[in-house]
């Protein structure tokens, strides 16, 4: 049967300092992913990926390099030496700049039309751990170990705000209005209302977290240090379910609209049991199930 391209691809970063590109195909029955790239280019394993709307790949890594790699050519494009730390994270507003964060303790902001950087915030006092850009595009938050979530004004380059936490965050995130913002902090989740500046609930998963994406504005999908994932509902404020993902801890989450329904979710879970799966999100009624579509098998990720 004839396999037709998605335009979907899933990229994955790997201990081994090894980039692994996977297209997704539909074979008429289902849904299969195939390899489409491979790239070896760091000294170092790999952080944080991101993908720009125009398709230019950047991936950050402990070898304290950003590398660009050009979907569209298949080619890669050249490195980025500003850091002089690990790069905690990388990110994307549409195709006009990216941002880069850094034990280094700044937060770089790039212009991807020339890869200049532009702006170095500076401000955390150490490690950077994670910074995410609103969806408007002029403010972002950044996490450190100094133990502070600061807010940034991306037009004037400097920071607008500093709130102190009693424990380090591992990483911030944006809801998909930007109405909402969540911050991770070892085994627990705190939701703040961008219109308080307040923390609106917490979520305590009782083990370390490691990843989470918002499914909506009002859902959650969680893992961490075990085999399972939570689906959190913010507006009623409670797990609304806990399903066994993978045979180890969950590492990352990704969410995406379905190709089969402009109102499905489909979430995509990376495991350190080397398996990376896609599933289908249903909810109906407070009731939630997660179907899994398609696996695919690594050596390590």
């Amino acid at each position: 049967m004839e396999e037709i391209e998605t335009g979907y691809e899933v990229v994955v970063g790997t201990y081994e300092e090894t980039l692994l590109g996977y297209k997704l195909v539909s074979n008429g029955s289902g849904y299969d992913l195939k390899q489409s790239f491979t790239s070896h280019g760091h000294a170092g394993c790999i952080k944080s990926v991101a993908v720009s709307p125009n398709k230019y790949l950047v991936s950050g890594s402990t070898d304290e390099t950003i590398h660009i790699y050009n979907l569209n050519a298949r080619t890669e494009h050249g490195s980025l030496l500003q850091h002089s730390g690990t790069i905690t994270s990388v990110s994307f507003f549409t195709n006009s700049h990216m941002l880069s964060s850094s034990e280094d303790g700044t937060i770089c902001i790039w212009r991807p039309s020339t890869w200049e950087c532009v702006k170095i915030l500076k401000g955390h006092k150490g490690a950077v751990n994670c910074v995410a850009i609103h969806p408007c595009g002029k403010l972002a938050l950044s996490v450190g170990k100094d133990r502070t979530l600061r807010t940034w004004d991306l037009a004037q380059g400097k920071a607008a705000f500093v709130i102190n936490l009693k424990v380090a965050a591992d990483f911030v995130q944006w809801s998909p209005s930007g109405d909402l913002y969540v911050v991770a902090q070892l085994t627990t989740l705190d939701i703040y209302k961008v219109e308080t500046g307040q923390v609106f609930c917490t979520y305590d998963f009782k083990l370390v977290i490691n990843t989470a994406v918002f499914i909506s504005d009002s859902l959650l999908a969680v893992g961490g240090e075990c085999c399972d994932l939570h689906i959190y509902s913010i507006s009623k404020q409670h797990c609304l379910g806990t399903f066994k993902a993978h045979d180890s801890r969950v590492k990352a989450l990704s969410r995406v609209t379905s190709l089969d329904s402009d109102n499905e979710s489909w979430l995509v879970s990376a495991s350190s049991d080397g398996h990376l799966k896609t599933w289908k999100v249903e909810i109906e009624n407070d009731q939630v199930r997660l179907t899994r579509d398609f696996l695919l098998q690594f050596n390590s990720v």
